[in-house]
């Protein structure tokens, strides 16, 4: 079985490339909206802007809040006939989970479950937008009240210094096989560009250790049991090593480049 969303892959890693050559080098950032609707008038009343394009669910309540957390690491209070943000905390986690709001003992209560998943954080990552592309994705069970005192969790940055890939002796032309065929297999999840959005591995961050078994992973499926499936009844071992060898150029690129741009 296989996740088919009625795309050509192929045409789908040519368009990413001309973007690429587009924007400079540099695919153009994604982004989320918030919006109001009158569906009387059926007009937009006020739009909030988010960095990042995957954000979580609402909750409105009766004294006239809209809370919301970001797929940029935020958890805000918005009016919610006009939009104003009244309250933000940063999070350091991208949140998709609405909140809720309960009552203890008198006191009102909003808690929202933080951890950034889904397919849109899959697909669609991308590490200058999405918090769990800076920091580790985490879960926690975030609760807030007025007058609260806890401090946030500490949330710990990642490691973005690519490791030196091993050498790779393969033709242009295998690489370019390796680029279509990771574009149709592996993209959707460790996204385009080999850059993931940090909820799944970024493959150009694999280890000496990983890439010297990469055909047992990817072809035998030797790490199925922790969500990397088999994909020997979809790829020949030669896809393998062609993808295996596009991932050593796509990290070859991005360490110059982070290396360049050091003062």
């Amino acid at each position: 079985m296989f996740w088919n969303p009625g795309i050509d892959w192929n045409a789908y890693t040519t368009t990413i490339y001309a973007l690429l050559e587009q924007f400079g080098g540099a695919l153009p950032p994604d982004r989320g909206y918030l919006k109001a609707w009158d569906p009387i008038a059926k007009k937009t009343v006020w739009e909030i802007e988010h960095p990042a394009f995957w954000n979580g669910g609402l909750l409105t309540t009766a004294g006239n809040l809209l809370f919301q957390g970001t797929g940029d690491g935020r958890f805000v209070a918005y009016a919610a006939d006009s939009g104003k943000s009244l309250w933000a905390v940063p999070t350091m986690v991208g949140i998709i989970a609405p909140p809720v709001t309960y009552e203890v003992d008198g006191e009102q209560y909003v808690a929202v479950m933080a951890g950034y998943g889904g397919a849109g954080a899959v697909t669609g990552g991308d590490p200058r937008t999405m918090a769990s592309g800076r920091y580790v994705n985490d879960g926690h069970v975030l609760a807030f009240r007025l007058g609260g005192t806890a401090t946030m969790p500490r949330i710990a940055e990642r490691n973005a210094t690519i490791p030196e890939p091993p050498k790779s002796e393969a033709t242009a032309a295998q690489v370019e096989n390796g680029k279509f065929k990771y574009g149709s297999t592996c993209m959707v999840c460790h996204g385009a560009l080999v850059i993931s959005g940090g909820v799944v591995p970024d493959l150009r961050m694999l280890t000496a250790e990983k890439h010297s078994i990469f055909k047992e992973i990817v072809y035998d499926g030797v790490i199925h049991g922790a969500g990397m499936p088999r994909l020997g009844d979809l790829l020949s071992e030669q896809d393998v090593r062609d993808i295996q060898a596009y991932i050593i150029t796509r990290a070859s690129e991005d360490r110059a480049a982070a290396a360049a741009a050091k003062p």
